[in-house]
């Protein structure tokens, strides 16, 4: 559920019995842990975490660089998985019953279980501070570079497909989104799921402070009118100068423009068309036809023909209707 607004009120309601459970765990394991061992022996415990800490670092990093992964995400994620887990405590529970352990050594490892779980949270932020820097420097498709957006607040102005589908998306990811649209049957649906709702024209800037826009980390433009999603951009550019702004526009000439509007992120519904023909052509039109794009020099011999009788041209498995 990805930190719905669904997991916050699930989260609400176990809190209380998980942070009880919580506390019962510790104490009960603090108590039976003879935290003498600790100054007996205190440089075992300080070469045994942090080699714990390293092998399970290179040892999850070169398991995920092995999946395809890049050294700098690998070690990332590795970040992540480095505090013994619960079932750490049950291994070693087992293996003391079953003599593999002391009860000294047993107590030891229970206490690096319990360091390694403390430190945790430091190694989370690091985890993830890798990540993301590893991700900004991520070319996408369509050739531009996204930025790293740290985001808890978004909006979307303009709730067509497009538009319903970013919020949705954004809404996932357990973002606080704010919508904007000039259709109250476009918000509807919304509103009754629980999203901020605006109707009004996003091109008034007391419409984009209604829905948020000084607060967000993240603007979804997706309007089909590239002057209007040019107004939009402008005024949203001056109410938070701080804002991340992606805007969706139809023709690539608006692109510049909207760039000099202030947008960080100019998406062409040509350019995204173009790109996908261009991958349909280079992968099934000649697959459609039965000939390779290389095995005639002739363009009409390398594509289908609607009346062919040797070939019924299907695209992702559906037929043309006549």
């Amino acid at each position: 559920m990805s930190e719905t607004r669904l997991t916050k009120q699930l989260d609400a309601l176990v809190f209380p019995f998980r942070e009880t459970f919580g506390v019962v765990f510790f104490v009960s394991l603090g108590s039976y842990i003879d935290w003498r061992i600790l100054w007996r022996d205190p440089l075992w415990f300080l070469i045994a975490i942090p080699l714990l800490l390293a092998l399970k670092s290179v040892a999850g990093g070169v398991a995920l660089r092995i999946s395809g992964l890049t050294w700098r995400t690998s070690l990332g994620a590795a970040s992540l998985l480095v505090p013994m887990s619960e079932l750490s405590f049950v291994l070693l529970s087992e293996a003391a019953r079953s003599q593999i352990l002391t009860g000294t050594e047993y107590e030891k490892m229970l206490m690096v279980a319990l360091a390694s779980m403390i430190v945790s949270p430091e190694l989370f932020r690091i985890g993830l501070r890798v990540l993301r820097s590893d991700s900004s420097k991520r070319p996408t498709s369509m050739g531009f570079d996204v930025p790293s957006v740290d985001v808890n607040k978004a909006i979307v102005v303009g709730l067509g497909p497009i538009g319903s589908m970013v919020a949705s998306q954004l809404e996932l990811r357990g973002m606080d989104v704010g919508l904007i649209d000039q259709s109250p049957v476009n918000l509807q649906p919304f509103a009754q799921q629980g999203f901020r709702t605006v109707c009004g024209d996003a091109r008034d800037p007391e419409i984009l402070l209604r829905a948020g826009g000084q607060e967000a980390h993240l603007a979804m433009i997706c309007v089909p009118d590239d002057t209007v999603a040019g107004t939009i951009t402008r005024n949203l550019r001056q109410i938070n100068p701080n804002c991340t702004i992606a805007v969706r526009c139809r023709y690539q000439s608006s692109r510049k423009t909207l760039m000099k509007a202030g947008a960080q992120i100019v998406i062409s519904e040509e350019a995204v068309t173009s790109e996908v023909l261009r991958n349909f052509i280079m992968t099934s039109v000649f697959n459609l036809s039965g000939e390779s794009p290389l095995a005639s020099g002739s363009p009409a011999n390398a594509t289908a023909t609607p009346d062919s009788s040797s070939t019924e041209s299907t695209i992702d498995g559906k037929k043309p209707e006549a």
